[in-house]
């Protein structure tokens, strides 16, 4: 049984001294408490004591003043000294027979004072000031008041502590009184809040509350009601106020040293609760990128059927000793067929190397393992080094990627009726035709994007923001991974397109960007577009096959994914000439090789380049039916260049004029004239450097009567 209180020490034990008064003055000033408690005791034996006090107190609180008085002359304050100098001194005065004090923390949440020489029939006056941050309810707007007294102590055991004061359950402490006390307890709680006080109430005893003290609806004072001499229980005050979540700060100004002190306060306004195992490993699976987790899962799935048809015990990840996992790894890779009993793709054996070592590196029961160390695991490189090159030779090393859109096919798709904004799933292709082709999105990107990726510029244009992409994947060894942006400038014709889908979207819906088409019976009843659903992932993943069905374009022998956009993007750009550097700033991709995987086949050059060959060798100077079809596409440029009406226009036109005169001359080889040979067209005079004026007839003359040695052929076209 613990004591509080002021208590002779005899033998080692304690002995209540009895209490004559209490007087408890709390300010609450927002969600700070300041607590005075002034307490009155008496000796009543016949010699001089020494006395013990203890005073419980909040484990977060702090005393910031006491205060002794013995027989209402001497009367000392505390100082702060360090514990074994005050100590010191304290044995040091009462063995001179002065009144000494030592205030100490027992423990957490005890606090006690030792008080010497008390003579026979003094009464000994003990003040304490403590400071306490107070308990807020964010989901009631509350603040919970808690006195902790030696009269009936709230948190007093010095045989428990905890760093949390709610929820301990105590035994009612002892404190002795005098047998006839004559007084009652003095409370008075006044409380100051920042914000208009609400309401005021008790749970545990009758208070009277004074509302609007000097007309200010922020300041309150509590008192008592009942009449007691002692607390039997715990002393509750609920204070109700607006803004309680709300930061502050706190000025307090010492006019001792002319200084100002500010506190900050930020409460947080939620309680932590334990996440379920189950939730933890949700997170951590948000951390393993999306497409290597189906990946990973796909040939694990493969691996556990061909296990089973092995009758292998268990799962991959039981087996215990490294020698059977290689052997078990070997057997499969050598083995594996796709579910049609052909063979993989080198490409899919590679994939499947590296999703099984991602998965034995999670789950075995002998992880770490590193299946592509060939150094540790050698029967199994040479397994699958073997298997790559017979799949190689048998024609299975070349894996193929999405088709492009050639540049007529591009024109056919936004042209399209089945691509025009007047229906919900006519504006849902073409907004998915802007981001595939002029985001360059990757395939998988597409699921992924929210509506709150897309952000209004001031100047009209949209900028489309990507928190993590395939090239930014957000790491805790990523230093400072930042947001990739794409800036659609205010084009007309794009912006509208995307503001009529913003407007056709319900306002309560996923904020999955890509949303479920309504019919026209849903679009009439609701008045919008589409549906609160988003678009499910498989049907997404169909979205550019279908696109290339509905508008007509010769899907046989070619492949059509939504990386077919992206692929169309960098293979368009290349061949109007757009730098490297401002293809991949679109794209997104991080170095200018990464490009050269969605370059155009090379297949035309490789033909016209042996069929050269073949006529010098075989035909000499027989013309070539290329060479037949550059003069007609010669043609083609001056009649494009004749329709130019804008000057921009003219200036492209002329650009692509030359282009095919240079390839004109050079794909027939044309020899030099002799010096006495006069040119059929008139030239205006002899110099180093010609100026020719000639109509559109003349050119075509000039060029095929004529050839030409060392000589640069430029056209200006006239203002």
């Amino acid at each position: 049984m613990q004591n509080f209180g002021l208590c002779l020490v005899i033998k080692q034990e304690l002995k209540p001294i009895p209490l004559q008064n209490v007087v408890v003055e709390a300010n609450i000033v927002d969600m700070i408490a300041e607590v005075t408690i002034s307490q009155i005791y008496k000796n009543i034996e016949k010699d001089t004591i020494e006395a013990l006090y203890k005073f419980p107190i909040y484990e977060a609180a702090a005393i910031c003043e006491f205060e002794a008085e013995i027989g209402g002359q001497r009367k000392v304050k505390g100082i702060v000294k360090e514990s074994k100098e005050a100590a010191k001194e304290y044995t040091e005065e009462v063995q001179k027979g002065h009144g000494a004090y030592l205030l100490e923390s027992e423990s957490k949440d005890i606090f006690q004072c030792s008080v010497g020489n008390i003579t026979s029939g003094q009464t000994v006056v003990i003040k304490i000031t403590y400071v306490t941050e107070l308990n807020h309810d964010s989901e009631s707007e509350n603040i919970r008041f808690v006195l902790p007294t030696n009269i009936a102590p709230r948190y007093g055991s010095s045989e428990y502590s905890s760093s949390s004061n709610e929820g301990k359950i105590l035994n009612p402490d002892v404190v002795s009184y005098s047998s006839k006390a004559n007084y009652y307890l003095d409370l008075t709680v006044t409380c100051r809040m920042t914000s208009t006080i609400q309401n005021i109430e008790s749970p545990s005893h009758k208070i009277s509350t004074e509302m609007n003290i000097d007309e200010n609806p922020k300041i309150s004072k509590i008192t008592l009601t009942e009449q007691i001499t002692y607390l039997e229980k715990i002393f509750i005050l609920v204070v109700k106020s607006k803004d309680l979540d709300q930061p502050r700060a706190f000025v307090e100004y010492n006019p001792e040293t002319q200084t100002n002190c500010i506190i900050s306060y930020n409460k947080k306004t939620f309680i932590y609760t334990a996440l379920t195992s189950q939730e933890i490993l949700t997170i951590q699976q948000v951390a393993r990128v999306k497409s290597t987790n189906i990946s990973t899962n796909t040939w694990i799935n493969t691996l556990e059927a061909f296990r089973h048809d092995l009758q292998l015990p268990g799962k991959i990840e039981d087996i215990d000793t490294k020698e059977e996992l290689e052997c078990q790894l070997v057997l499969f890779f050598v083995s594996c067929k796709q579910q049609n009993g052909k063979d993989y793709s080198v490409q899919s054996i590679k994939t499947a190397r590296f999703a099984i070592a991602c998965h034995i590196n999670l789950y075995s029961k002998i992880r770490p393992q590193d299946i592509n160390n060939k150094n540790v695991y050698p029967d199994l490189y040479n397994a699958i080094t073997g298997k790559i090159k017979i799949l190689t030779k048998s024609g299975f090393g070349e894996s193929r990627g999405a088709d492009a859109f050639t540049e007529s096919e591009i024109q056919l798709i936004v042209n399209h009726p089945a691509m025009q904004t007047d229906s919900p799933k006519g504006l849902l292709r073409r907004i998915f035709w802007h981001n595939a082709f002029e985001f360059a999105l990757r395939g998988g990107e597409h699921y992924d994007l929210k509506i709150q990726h897309f952000v209004k510029r001031k100047d009209g244009g949209i900028d489309v923001i990507f928190y993590q992409s395939k090239c930014n994947q957000i790491r805790l060894s990523n230093s400072n991974p930042k947001s990739e942006i794409i800036s659609i400038s205010p084009n007309e014709n794009i912006i509208k397109d995307y503001e009529l889908y913003f407007t056709k979207r319900p306002p309560q819906c996923d904020d999955a960007f890509y949303l479920q088409s309504c019919n026209q019976a849903e679009v009439e009843f609701t008045g919008y577009w589409y549906k609160s659903a988003h678009v499910g992932r498989n049907s997404l993943n169909k979205f550019m096959n279908e696109i290339a069905l509905v508008t007509g374009i010769n899907c046989d022998d070619r492949k059509f994914s939504n990386h077919s956009g992206r692929k169309t993007f960098v293979q368009y750009s290349k061949s109007r000439g757009i730098s490297d550097n401002d293809v991949m700033s679109v794209s997104r991709h991080k170095n200018p090789h990464s490009l050269s995987y969605y370059e155009r086949p090379k297949t035309v050059l490789q033909q016209n380049t042996l069929t050269q060959i073949n006529d010098i060798i075989y035909k000499k100077r027989v013309v070539t039916n290329e060479a037949k079809n550059q003069s007609t596409s010669f043609t083609a440029a001056l009649e494009f260049y004749k329709g130019s009406i804008s000057e921009n226009c003219k200036f492209k036109a002329l650009a692509y004029l030359n282009y095919h005169i240079a390839y004109y001359i050079i794909e027939n080889n044309i020899s030099p004239l002799p010096l006495s040979e006069k040119p059929r067209v008139p030239f205006q005079e002899i110099k180093d450097s010609q100026n020719i004026q000639l109509d559109e007839d003349c050119i075509k003359k000039f060029l095929q009567g004529n050839t030409f040695n060392n000589c640069n052929i430029t056209f200006n076209m006239n203002q």
